[in-house]
């Protein structure tokens, strides 16, 4: 594991899971009441990038929705918020080698977005915030 995410959710939280070699996994960690509060851990997608992963963030059960879906609408992705069209349903990842940051959709991490940070640094944090676009931290602190 090089990397590592969460989200809290209701139904269940979200994991995001950076392995060597750009492998990029979203779990689904569920409490199992009838199983003494155990926890089961379910791959919800897997993905394989083309280089290796230097941050990754999940985006808030509770971001906002995307303009064409009403919020009183319940999510149809499975995962607790947001929806497959809204922020609540992107995972972003940063990369080594083109100083990018991707946005993955959680349903399957296929690429949303790429944002090219330009310059010579690469993400070495990610937050997703109330506006489709990435906050990265640069590697230089700024």
């Amino acid at each position: 594991v090089t990397g590592a995410c969460a989200r809290p959710g209701g139904k269940g939280s979200l994991v995001g899971l950076a392995l060597a070699g750009g492998v990029v996994v979203l779990l689904e960690a569920r409490l199992q009441a009838q199983a003494g509060g155990a926890v089961s851990l379910i791959e919800v997608a897997r993905t394989a990038l083309d280089q290796e992963v230097t941050c990754l963030a999940l985006a808030p059960s509770n971001a906002r929705q995307a303009p064409d879906q009403d919020a009183a609408e319940p999510s149809n992705d499975g995962m607790d918020g947001g929806g497959v069209g809204g922020l609540g349903g992107l995972l972003a990842v940063g990369v080594w080698n083109d100083q990018s940051v991707r946005l993955l959709g959680l349903a399957d991490l296929a690429a949303v977005e790429t944002v090219y940070l330009g310059g010579d640094t690469q993400a070495r944090s990610v937050a997703l915030v109330n506006w489709p676009k990435p906050v990265a931290g640069a590697g230089a602190g700024a």
